[in-house]
């Protein structure tokens, strides 16, 4: 049972299950002549862009992007809180569905919008 050359090392049952868990790679803000507006990349390559409303809530915007790339959410709420630690300012987005709940969390290390992206897919990852 040694695999040959052209064979992969791992079993098929074994090895990772790909496409499953979402990640995100880019979360830019975009200022047009049309407003304003946050794009947001997928591990995959896909680009989803998401408008910021008048009110310009930019994390709005971003919970809406992540919701939308990540599929089968439509009926999730979410919300957004921040938390001061002695190591950095950590965001922690909470997911309900029904009666289920769970949290992601993420430390603001690169940029605001890309911290709420990044908790807001673990949190949708356990729900």
């Amino acid at each position: 049972l040694i695999p040959t050359e052209g064979q992969n090392a791992v079993p098929m049952q074994l090895q990772p299950a790909t496409g499953q868990r979402a990640s995100i790679v880019r979360v830019a803000v975009i200022e047009s002549s049309r407003g304003v507006s946050v794009e947001i990349e997928d591990g995959s390559g896909g680009v989803h862009r998401e408008p910021v409303g008048s009110d310009g809530n930019i994390e709005g915007a971003v919970l809406r992007g992540v919701l939308a790339i990540v599929d089968g959410f439509d009926d999730v709420q979410l919300d957004l809180t921040e938390v001061e630690t002695g190591d950095g300012v950590v965001l922690l987005v909470t997911a309900i569905r029904g009666d289920q709940r769970s949290a992601g969390a993420a430390f603001v290390e690169y940029g605001r919008p890309f911290a709420v992206a990044c908790s807001c897919v673990a949190a949708l990852q356990d729900l």
